[in-house]
């Protein structure tokens, strides 16, 4: 971590009154002083000079997700070590940390769940993009927050067997669906999505699947193409 970060984050380089100059009211004194405003604002933005808060997080949110697969613990430390907790504005970045690293976890049925309000852990754009393993105490980027999945729905059967039908592309395909849990240890990719299944952004690849596939836990094993028969046979008419 850069040891100026807090210099980034919260704050702007000096500002000149020659650069930016008061504008419309300024000109209306010049011209004619009786239209001057009565009130004028002493804020310190309207200052010839000065500092003032920028809160410009990109940096660190950039530095927190650049760090996903490192022990958070060392990740802690090495932003700890460019900080004064006696400076209000530097302990500002650690108080940001929150925004973007959920460390209070529980893993539920392979998902990351806040400790607290007992809520699933997602990412959104600016808020809680990472979170911290509590078995291994590694960094891990969050799972993007579900999205619609209602055109998906039209196109998906499902059958008794704990396989789909879905229709792909405008091509109807029976898939063959098997838990994530058997997986044990091999290299294997979704049929559907051609994503890897024991890649580093576990959680990710998960949540794609559960929109894909309606549940979670699931990955497709094969597709295989449905005849005419297939379709006769399988799928209601009015799907056909």
């Amino acid at each position: 971590m850069r040891w100026d970060m807090f210099k980034v984050i919260v704050e702007r380089p000096r500002v000149k009154g020659k650069e930016h100059p008061r504008g419309r009211d300024s000109e209306r004194v010049r011209q004619d002083p009786e239209h001057a405003p009565l009130r004028e604002s002493t804020a310190r933005g309207r200052q010839a000079n000065g500092k003032y808060l920028n809160e410009n997080l990109a940096p660190l949110r950039r530095f927190v997700l650049g760090q996903v697969g490192r022990p958070w613990d060392k990740v802690h430390a090495e932003i700890c070590e460019h900080l004064r907790l006696g400076s209000a504005i530097q302990r500002h970045v650690l108080e940001h940390l929150d925004d973007f690293v959920v460390r209070e976890v529980e893993v539920v049925d392979g998902c990351p769940v806040h400790r607290r309000h007992g809520r699933p852990v997602v990412a959104s754009l600016w808020r809680h993009m990472t979170w911290v393993c509590p078995h291994s105490g590694i960094l891990r980027r969050s799972p993007p927050r579900e999205r619609s999945v209602a055109a998906a729905v039209r196109d998906r059967v499902e059958l008794a067997d704990g396989d789909q039908l879905q229709r792909l592309d405008g091509v109807w395909y029976h898939l063959s669906l098997m838990p994530l849990s058997t997986l044990q240890g091999e290299r294997k990719y979704d049929a559907v999505l051609h994503l890897p299944l024991d890649g580093s952004d576990y959680w990710a690849v998960r949540q794609k699947l559960k929109a894909q596939y309606g549940r979670d836990g699931v990955y497709a094993e094969k597709k295989i193409q449905l005849g005419k028969r297939a379709l006769a046979r399988l799928l209601p008419e009015g799907m056909r």
